[in-house]
C-alpha cells in the first residue's frame, strides 16, 4: 500500500467523521437542551469532530497537502469543543482548572508558532495562519484571565458551554462550506458566522443571560469572516495604500462593560458614542500613528442612586516597520484614563467613594497586517498587548493621593497635589495589569488624497494596583475619514 493510498484512506475517514459531526452537531444544536437526545448527539458530535480535526491537523502539515487554512481552523475548532465540553464540569465545586489553564497556554503557544514558523521556515509571513494565530493568542489570554475567578465560572458554566461548543460547530460548518464551495465565497463565510452568532444570543436569552455577554465572542467571529472574505478576493493582487502624512477623524459607537470594585461589585454596561482624531505618517518600510479617542459612558439604569457615568479617554502612539510581505512589527505607548462618578451626586449611595479614577501608561509590542488588495481599497489588522503599565489607582476611589487622605485634608485646589498623585502609581504587569486590543478595518481611497474606512475594534483592560480591580471590556464599530498629504 503506497503512501498516496494511505493518505487517501485517512482523508476518507476524516470526511466520514466530519459528516457525522455535522449531522450530530445539528441535532444537538436544534434539540432541547438537557434532554437525552441532546446529550447523546452532543457526545457523538464532540468525539467525531475531535478525531476528524486531529486527522485534518496531521494531513494539513504534510508536504504534499500543506494547507495553513485547514490547520488554522482545525486548531480553533478543537480548542472550542475542548473548552465547551470541559465547561460542563465547571459546575462541580471540586473541579480542578489546571487542565483548562494548560489548554489555554497550549493555544497561546500554538498561535505564536502559527505567526513565526512560516517566517522562520520560508522567510515569509502567511496571512491565514498569522491572523488565526493572533486571534488564538487573544482567546487564550482572555480565558486565562477569566480563570482567575473560578467561583464566577462555576456559576456561569452553561454560558461558557454554549458559546464555545457553538463556536466549534460554527467553525466546522465554515470549513465545510468553504472547502466544498457550497455557495458563493461571501455566503460561505458570512452565513455560518452571522446565523450562528444570532443562535447563540437566542439560546443565552432563553437561559436569561444578557446578549452583551456574547458580544465579545461575536467580534472575533466577524473578524474571521471579514479577514478570509477579503483574503479570497485579494490573492495575487497589489497593495493599494498611498504613502504620506495623514490627519483624520473617527466617529462610532462603543459597547462597554465596566466593573470598578472600589465603587461596587456590580457590572455596568451601555452603548455610547465614541469620538477621535488620528494623525499618521506612512512610508515605504515604516509607519507611525497617533490616535486620541474619547468616550462618555452615560448610565441608563432606572435606579439613579446606584449607577455611574464614566469618561474614558485614550492617547495611543504606535510605530511599526515592515518585517515581511504583509507583516509589520513594532511597539506602542498608550495612555488610558477612566473616571467614574455617580449619575446623581445628590442621591448617590457611593457616599465614601464619590469619584474614582484609573490612569494607565503602558508599553508593549504591536503587530500589523496588510494583505494585498487593489481597486483603491486596503484591509488592515492590528493587535497590541502591553507588557508593562504604570497604574495610578487609589484604592479609596477619591481623586486624591493617599498622603493627603492621611492628613485629613480634602481641598481640591491644594497646591502641589498633581505631582504626588502621579507618583502614587505602581509599575505592574500580568496578572495585576493585563490588556489586549484587536482591530480590523477596511479602507477605501476615492483618490490618493482621501481615505474612508470602517473599523471593528475590541479591547479588554484589567488593572489591580491596590486590591480593588477595575475591568473594562469594549467593542467598537468606527467610521473614519482622513486626508493624506
Amino acid at each position: 500500500m503506497t503512501l498516496f493510498i494511505i493518505i487517501r484512506f485517512i482523508i476518507l475517514i476524516h470526511a466520514i467523521l466530519g459528516g457525522l459531526s455535522l449531522i450530530s452537531g445539528t441535532i444537538a444544536f436544534l434539540s432541547n437542551k438537557g434532554k437525552k437526545i441532546h446529550t447523546l448527539s452532543g457526545k457523538i458530535f464532540y468525539y467525531s469532530l475531535g478525531i476528524s480535526i486531529l486527522i485534518s491537523l496531521m494531513v494539513a502539515i504534510m508536504p504534499a497537502h500543506y494547507n495553513p487554512f485547514l490547520f488554522s481552523i482545525g486548531v480553533f475548532s478543537l480548542y472550542f469543543i475542548l473548552i465547551g465540553r470541559r465547561a460542563i464540569n465547571y459546575k462541580n465545586p471540586n473541579h480542578n482548572f489546571l487542565t483548562d489553564r494548560l489548554i489555554h497556554c497550549i493555544l497561546i503557544l500554538t498561535g505564536t508558532s502559527m505567526i513565526i514558523m512560516p517566517y522562520i521556515l520560508n522567510s515569509s509571513f502567511n496571512l491565514v495562519s498569522g491572523i488565526f494565530g493572533i486571534i488564538g493568542i487573544s482567546f487564550g489570554i482572555k480565558n486565562l484571565l477569566i480563570l482567575r475567578q473560578p467561583s464566577t465560572l462555576k456559576s456561569q458554566w452553561l454560558r461558557v458551554h454554549i458559546i464555545h461548543i457553538s463556536g466549534g460547530y460554527i467553525a466546522a460548518i465554515s470549513a465545510f462550506l468553504v472547502v466544498n464551495q457550497v455557495f458563493m465565497p461571501l455566503l460561505n463565510w458570512f452565513l455560518p458566522s452571522i446565523t450562528g452568532t444570532a443562535a447563540i444570543i437566542y439560546f443565552l436569552r432563553k437561559i436569561q443571560i444578557k446578549k452583551y455577554q456574547v458580544f465579545s465572542m461575536s467580534i472575533p467571529l466577524i473578524m474571521l469572516t471579514f479577514i478570509f472574505t477579503h483574503q479570497i478576493k485579494a490573492q495575487n493582487e497589489i497593495l493599494y495604500e498611498p504613502l504620506g502624512r495623514e490627519v483624520g477623524i473617527r466617529l462610532g459607537v462603543s459597547k462597554t462593560r465596566m466593573q470598578d470594585n472600589r465603587l461596587s461589585a456590580r457590572t455596568f454596561y451601555n452603548w455610547s458614542p465614541k469620538y477621535g482624531i488620528q494623525i499618521g505618517n506612512r512610508k515605504t518600510n515604516n509607519q507611525s500613528r497617533t490616535r486620541i479617542d474619547f468616550t462618555y459612558i452615560k448610565g441608563h439604569k432606572k435606579d439613579k442612586s446606584f449607577t455611574i457615568n464614566s469618561i474614558l479617554s485614550q492617547v495611543n502612539y504606535s510605530y511599526q516597520y515592515q518585517a515581511a510581505d504583509g507583516l509589520w512589527i513594532g511597539g506602542f505607548f498608550n495612555n488610558f484614563t477612566l473616571i467614574n462618578f455617580p449619575k446623581s451626586f445628590a442621591m448617590a449611595m457611593f457616599t465614601n467613594n464619590i469619584i474614582s479614577y484609573t490612569m494607565i501608561q503602558s508599553i508593549g509590542p504591536g503587530l500589523g497586517f496588510y494583505p494585498s488588495k487593489k481597486n483603491n481599497s486596503a484591509f488592515v489588522g492590528n493587535i497590541e498587548i502591553p507588557l508593562l503599565g504604570y497604574v495610578v489607582q487609589p484604592i479609596y476611589g477619591h481623586p486624591y493621593p493617599e498622603n493627603f487622605l492621611k492628613e485629613g485634608t480634602f481641598n481640591p485646589t491644594r497646591e502641589g497635589m498633581t505631582i504626588p498623585m502621579l507618583k502614587s502609581g505602581k509599575f505592574l504587569s500580568v496578572p495585576a495589569f493585563s490588556s489586549i486590543k484587536l482591530e480590523v478595518g477596511l479602507f477605501y481611497y476615492p483618490n490618493p488624497d482621501y481615505k474612508l474606512g470602517i473599523e471593528i475594534q475590541g479591547e479588554m483592560v484589567n488593572a489591580n494596583a491596590n486590591g480593588k480591580s477595575v475591568r473594562i471590556l469594549s467593542n467598537d464599530v468606527i467610521l473614519s475619514a482622513g486626508y493624506i498629504y
